[in-house]
């Protein structure tokens, strides 16, 4: 039986990623505003795609997005996993809410973490922590929401599913 639930879209420019973050014939604000015109719940970015790192350039985009209708609703917080097979090794993902307002409100609960061989985390530099690292996985889960998050049921998700992640990916 197929679910009445309509998916949630995020967009990601794939074709415009050499324009975005090669050559730079594109810039991030441009893929912002043709974002704007597709039905999509979310934006995924990348740090490729920003000419800096300076807080005024990211106040920019986060202005940008929002100008396209995108919102994160508050900080990225800290969020952890205690895998109980594992003997309470424990797991750290960033969590954050976003939103996308139209005809309905959309809510998005977002986790995200990095992993370069030594467990899932949440480091606040990422790019500088695993600089140097041989691979690295990174690992995103979203929730749709309505009303309260409950994080159990995402709790018991993540110890089920992160050691078969960690399982096929130490092949």
């Amino acid at each position: 039986m197929l679910s009445s639930v309509k998916p949630r879209i995020s967009a990601f420019p794939k074709c415009y990623l050499d324009q975005i973050a090669g050559a730079r014939s594109m810039s991030v604000f441009d893929w912002i505003k043709m974002a704007q015109q597709l039905e999509a719940d979310g934006l995924e970015m990348y740090e490729g795609f920003f000419t800096s790192l300076d807080d005024a350039y990211i106040d920019s985009i986060g202005e940008a997005i929002r100008g396209a209708g995108f919102e994160m609703s508050g900080p990225p917080k800290a969020h952890e996993i205690v895998d109980v097979a594992a003997k309470g090794s424990k797991s750290s993902f960033w969590t954050a809410t976003f939103r996308k307002a139209g005809v309905t409100t959309t809510e998005l609960q977002l986790y995200w973490a990095w992993n370069g061989g030594d467990g899932w985390k949440s480091p606040k530099s990422p790019r500088w922590d695993y600089a140097g690292k041989p691979a690295l996985c990174k690992l995103y889960l979203s929730q749709l929401r309505s009303g309260a998050a409950d994080e159990r049921h995402v709790d018991e998700f993540l110890q089920k599913f992160v050691p078969l992640v960690d399982a096929a990916v130490s092949r």
